[in-house]
């Protein structure tokens, strides 16, 4: 099996300010591309990333601000926290304004819970301030 460079992608539009560059091959079980670079197995945005824009700090993955985990694009890419990437996620069940809902409103943990099919203890830990804090 050829091994694939970081300079095979193909140019598309995906619907963000500017085009996507969709890595060349297939995506791992998470959906994104990786590569073997210098001996090393990585994943393809942030070698991209730091190739064309620096270093990504420790504690900081690269987020894709256009949501398509193929694109290795370096300016779609932007480092952020896991607490962030999760929170941007589209699959995301809690954003800010929902968890703003949740501290204004009187309605019951379990009710929120089921109204948006997570885990009690998920609006728990938002009403508690262990997640969303500062909202």
């Amino acid at each position: 099996m050829r091994r694939l460079s970081l300079d095979e992608y193909d140019v598309r539009d995906c619907g963000y300010k500017t085009p996507c560059w969709i890595a060349r091959g297939h995506p791992n079980s998470a959906g994104y591309p990786r590569r073997t670079i210098n001996g090393k197995r990585t994943y393809a945005p942030r070698a991209m990333y730091e190739r064309e824009k620096g270093k990504i700090p420790a504690g900081l993955v690269p987020d894709h601000l256009c949501s398509i985990r193929m694109c290795i694009n370096p300016d779609h890419l932007e480092p952020v926290t896991e607490t962030v990437n999760g929170r941007r996620s589209k699959r995301a069940k809690i954003n800010e304004q929902i968890a703003k809902q949740i501290l204004q409103s009187k309605r019951s943990t379990k009710w929120w819970a089921a109204k948006l099919g997570i885990a009690v203890s998920t609006v728990s830990n938002v009403r508690s301030g262990a997640r969303w804090k500062g909202v």
